[in-house]
């Protein structure tokens, strides 16, 4: 009866850990829209939106600028030299070849469509922008942090009004010594660079 109960518990671990490695198996990078991420940046938007002040490029893009590179998991980089943007895709943040796309939006604010949208990362992909085609003037004195925003499509933003509707702020940006503008993103979708109070 010992044996039995010892054997029938063996099999059912057996299965279980066999169940978990089949699922640890799939692709990390699946494209799916991200779940609760402000949660787990330990920030609190309480899953609403908020309008922030967009970073403005000192010449408004008359159309969209698109790049693409395929990276593997020995990592790799996505440029878009038109406007400066250098994204870094650290080793072991995709398990497979994956295609990765950027399109700068048309427009005055800085905004850029990542693809595949949705896609979240084993390690954070480091974005570094050059500030030389970016107006560096706070919009409003007390603005004067500059951080990551997420929105969710191109009509999230005002071009006009050089707003934009966020549904998630990233911790801040770092300015290097040579004045780039330096984050990092755990997932793709539109990110823009928005000023907030200090």
């Amino acid at each position: 009866m010992k044996r039995t109960l010892l054997a029938t518990l063996a099999t059912l671990l057996v299965g279980g850990v066999v169940s978990a490695c089949s699922d640890a198996s799939r692709s990390p990078v699946a494209p799916r829209e991200p779940a609760a991420p402000n949660a787990l940046l330990g920030l609190n938007l309480g899953g609403t939106t908020q309008q922030v002040y967009g970073a403005l490029w000192k010449t408004p893009l008359t159309q969209d600028v698109h790049a693409s590179a395929t990276i593997g998991p020995l990592g790799g980089t996505l440029r878009l030299p038109a406007t400066g943007l250098t994204v870094v895709v650290p080793p072991g943040a995709v398990l497979k070849n994956t295609t990765f796309g950027v399109t700068a939006l048309a427009g005055r604010i800085v905004a850029y469509d990542f693809q595949p949208a949705g896609t979240r990362f084993l390690v954070p992909l480091v974005v570094t922008q050059s500030s030389a085609p970016i107006d560096m003037t706070p919009p409003l004195l007390n603005l004067k942090l500059m951080r990551p925003g997420y929105f969710k499509s191109a009509t999230d933003l005002n071009q006009s009004a050089g707003t934009a509707t966020v549904s998630e702020l990233l911790p801040g940006i770092t300015i290097d010594l040579l004045g780039n503008i330096n984050y990092t993103i755990p997932h793709f979708s539109g990110y823009i660079v928005s000023w907030a109070f200090e």
